[in-house]
């Protein structure tokens, strides 16, 4: 079983978007003040938390479908084994008259 949760860009985005002059080499002057940057991060985190929530609801029924169709594929097998029996004894059955 595999789960892979994907980064969603508005995560990155969201700081980002905060306040596009972060990238710029006075940036660090901005950083001393964590209101700058407490709207990206807050943003960040909510768009991370129902990215989480979204792929655990997505993996239960991902697991669910799964299980459902592998019932039924050995539910598939089993009744082609009693197919073949069946037919197996049927001609067994004309060879011998």
């Amino acid at each position: 079983m595999t789960i892979a949760i994907p980064i969603h860009p508005t995560s990155i985005n969201g700081n980002i978007c905060n306040d596009p002059s972060l990238g710029s080499p006075d940036s660090i002057s901005k950083l001393r003040y964590p209101a700058v940057v407490a709207g990206g991060i807050s943003q960040a985190l909510l768009t991370t938390a129902f990215g989480l929530i979204t792929a655990m609801i997505i993996q239960f029924f991902q697991n669910f479908f799964v299980s459902r169709i592998d019932k039924l594929i050995l539910d598939m097998e089993e009744n082609s084994v009693k197919l073949v029996d069946q037919l197996f004894e049927l001609n067994a059955t004309k060879k011998s008259k």
